[in-house]
């Protein structure tokens, strides 16, 4: 990845990490990282899991290009109740391998991601849970 490309990525980072804290981009760098992971990090799904909500949070990407995992060490301990990203790391690790890098096998990344979001959905909604 080129230094520009890097640099691109790593403002596109702050930018989510804001969005999804609710806060501007110098608040959350300063109040975001401790010791370089994103635990204290007040991500608007802890409001819904405060009040009983369960969570979830997922990404196409397992060991590197993740939001918070490119640049530090992403989170000591998963942030939602449903967390995507060590099914993603394992599957990458046995799988890609034989596969592209946008691949989990035979089928894509963003295709994996989508189906386990919709079988969340559908159990959640099947169980009548409220989830975020």
């Amino acid at each position: 990845m080129s230094d520009m490309n890097m640099s691109q990525s790593f403002a596109r980072m702050w930018h989510v990490a804001a969005a999804l804290t609710s806060r501007s981009e110098n608040e959350t760098k300063s109040t975001c990282l401790k010791n370089r992971v994103f635990d204290e990090c007040p991500f608007v799904w802890k409001n819904y899991s405060e009040r009983g909500y369960l969570t979830s949070f997922g990404e196409d990407s397992g060991k590197e290009g993740g939001i918070f995992v490119t640049y530090w060490k992403g989170f000591s301990k998963p942030p939602t109740d449903f967390y995507f990203r060590p099914y993603g790391v394992f599957t990458e690790e046995k799988l890609r391998k034989d596969w592209t890098d946008v691949c989990y096998g035979p089928r894509l990344a963003w295709e994996v991601l989508l189906n386990y979001a919709q079988k969340l959905a559908y159990i959640m909604n099947k169980e009548d849970q409220r989830y975020f």
